[in-house]
């Protein structure tokens, strides 16, 4: 469920990966065509009991120019795809499930959320030696990209070993 607040609006976006449709049905709208979202130049308004599908890949965005707030089931559909395009979809989701960045407290945090908290300050001590030292910055950036190219490597050989056995197992035949 997602509510958009009377008199709120959602700039434009787009959803880069493609790895879903998106699916509004109103729920309880303002039943107004000033509470409205335009996907790709095309507008739609949001009526209670109604709902659309929309490709995400397409530049979007909402707005609510009503007193009445929007409330409105938002669900994310499987894109129809190929077998080869299935399994990249799904790992793709897989992959950015790890970016996950909390809305409430308790909400799931992503394995990239938790490593940037832990990396942040390191940053920010290292960013702190620029102006003093500037030598030593030089040399903990230098050394902290090295590490990021390493882990980054590390995780594409991981993730093309899981693609490969996936393929294999879904193809009958062993990599």
């Amino acid at each position: 469920f997602t509510r958009l607040p009377a008199g709120a609006r959602i700039t434009r976006h787009l959803d880069p990966l493609a790895c879903s449709l998106r699916l509004h049905l109103g729920l309880s709208t303002p039943n107004d065509p000033r509470c409205s979202i335009e996907v790709d130049g095309e507008l739609h308004t949001w009526r209670d009991g109604e709902g659309f599908v929309f490709d995400e890949t397409y530049l979007h965005h909402a707005r609510n120019d009503t007193e009445r707030d929007r409330i409105i089931l938002m669900c994310d559909l499987e894109r129809p795809l190929n077998l080869p395009g299935r399994i990249l979809n799904r790992l793709l989701r897989a992959l950015v499930a790890h970016t996950v960045v909390p809305n409430l407290p308790g909400d799931h945090r992503g394995i990239v959320n938790r490593v940037f908290t832990w990396v942040a300050p390191v940053l920010g001590r290292l960013r702190r030696l620029k102006p003093h030292h500037p030598a030593a910055y030089r040399l903990g950036k230098v050394l902290f990209n090295t590490l990021l190219v390493v882990g980054l490597l590390i995780g594409l050989d991981a993730l093309l070993s899981v693609t490969t056995q996936l393929v294999g197992q879904v193809a009958g035949v062993v990599l």
